[in-house]
């Protein structure tokens, strides 16, 4: 198996809010690989060193580049989450019923950070020849928030699954063409169409907007990010058994990838894996 990215060696980081409400003690693993078929691996991930924050994109196959474009997006990304950054905008905010400030000042990072990959790789693309295909990436993310939250966002079929009190739940809806189908189909009368042709990705239009949403975290809660390498050949309830079937997240991550590849995908594989050991107040 090719171990494309070192693991976080932060495990059981504990991070402290700015104001000290809560401690969580947060666990990852991190793996990204080629797989089977794929010449390359297109696929980035990031954990933060902090435990703040994680990503993973998917560069598109069948277009230039695409392992350029998902670590250029996960690059731009990076370069906006940032504490000084965070901070910054929450001094900004005023009072919101029923949303913290915090979770309103990370979404408003995540919405430029957005913006910016998609304008540089989007500018790239613009300078190509007419026969080629621009450079195009999906992106999933997840950000711990101070105060206890967890705040996720999504362009592609890349997807954030969360496993609370034994019940695995898809937290993203993939924007493809099969998607849009499945939700229309009794209003069409066109075939299924192939799974993997995306209709959202980073870099293809001039303005990209991502799928963001959050929640409170829960002790034991695990998020998993995976990259439709696993996904389109593992059903939920297959991914629900490896993730049950341990709590070391180095084995399920293992165990995700082995099993996908097994499976028969074709793709490249990337999986993270999120585990809240414990929240508790301060």
């Amino acid at each position: 198996m090719n171990i494309m990215f070192n693991r976080n060696k932060y495990k059981k980081y504990k991070t402290k809010s700015y104001l000290p409400v809560y401690i969580a003690s947060i666990d990852f693993e991190g793996i990204s690989e080629k797989g089977n078929v794929r010449a390359k691996n297109e696929d980035s991930i990031f954990i933060d060193k902090k435990g703040k924050y994680v990503l993973l994109a998917d560069g598109v196959g069948g277009h230039q580049k695409g392992n350029v474009a998902s670590r250029s997006t996960v690059n731009t990304i990076r370069s906006f989450i940032t504490s000084k950054k965070i901070k910054k905008e929450i001094k900004n905010i005023t009072f919101v019923e029923d949303i913290p400030k915090e979770v309103i000042g990370v979404n408003a990072i995540v919405e430029k950070a957005i913006g910016e990959a998609n304008s540089k790789i989007y500018k790239k693309n613009k300078n190509l020849k007419n026969n080629l295909k621009g450079m195009a990436t999906t992106i999933v993310g997840a950000v711990f928030i101070d105060g206890g939250y967890i705040l996720w966002f999504h362009i592609g079929d890349s997807r954030i699954y969360r496993y609370r009190n034994s019940i695995l739940g898809c937290l993203t809806v993939d924007h493809s063409e099969y998607t849009d189908w499945v939700v229309n189909q009794k209003f069409s009368s066109k075939k299924e169409p192939n799974r993997c042709i995306i209709t959202k990705a980073i870099g293809i239009k001039e303005n990209v907007v991502a799928d963001i949403s959050w929640e409170k975290i829960q002790n034991n809660d695990i998020y998993i990010l995976c990259s439709d390498g696993i996904n389109d050949v593992l059903d939920d309830c297959q991914i629900s058994e490896i993730v049950s079937s341990s709590k070391d997240y180095k084995n399920i991550s293992n165990q995700l990838i082995s099993k996908a590849i097994d499976a028969g995908s074709r793709d490249n594989l990337s999986v993270i894996v999120c585990g809240i050991r414990y929240i508790y107040n301060y």
